[in-house]
């Protein structure tokens, strides 16, 4: 199954080559610090998959107009990178049927830490484009656990008396709460009360 990285590797390098000055060429590559004056763009992602998506460029790319002759670099590579990730969320949908998307976007000055790094090659130049990924799926919500002395009473064994069916119960009842404080004190104690429970039932044969 497609994650949100691959969908928008895969959305981000078509966008690129065709809305970019040049026709640049987005490849995959080994990671390297950037230079002062880095920027980028996080987005927030919400539904099937959730949490923060943030590329970071290289402050060369702002020297050249990928964007447009004329045109607010900064703001240009805003607005594509906002479309890329709106784009790969769709496309998740689309490959993988999980239904997402940007609820946020926001600009940023870095990241401390990088899920893959691209290079973006436009002509005789390339540029540096760090991703972080930390788009999940959800975990599902603990489920509390049962406890044992609410679970209902068993039927007791066909064919004891009054007196062993009295004793039988308040044996359920004993060992349902002593296994929630301590399970080798309860298996312990409820043998004492089986034996002390047979011994009574027994009790009037030993006086005949």
């Amino acid at each position: 199954m497609k994650s949100y990285l691959e969908c928008w590797t895969e959305v981000a390098a078509s966008l690129f080559s065709q809305a970019l000055a040049g026709e640049p060429e987005l490849v995959e590559s080994l990671p390297k610090p950037l230079a002062a004056g880095a920027f980028g763009f996080a987005a927030t992602i919400a539904g099937d998959e959730e949490g923060r998506f943030s590329v970071v460029l290289d402050p060369a790319i702002l020297d050249s107009p990928l964007v447009g002759e004329g045109v607010d670099q900064k703001a240009g590579w805003g607005e594509l990178l906002r479309e890329a990730a709106n784009a790969a969320a769709g496309e998740l949908l689309a490959k993988a049927g999980r239904k997402c998307r940007v609820e946020k976007f926001e600009e940023i000055t870095g990241e401390s830490k990088v899920s893959r790094a691209f290079q973006l090659k436009a002509g005789e130049r390339s540029f540096a484009i760090l991703v972080r990924d930390e788009v999940r799926a959800p975990r599902p919500a603990a489920q509390p656990a049962a406890r044992l002395d609410d679970a209902p009473a068993p039927a007791p064994p066909a064919g004891l008396s009054p007196a062993l069916t009295c004793c039988w119960m308040s044996s359920w009842r004993f060992r349902c709460a002593s296994a929630a404080r301590s399970c080798r004190w309860a298996k312990f104690s409820i043998s004492v009360l089986e034996t002390w429970c047979r011994w009574i039932a027994t009790w009037p044969t030993r006086w005949t």
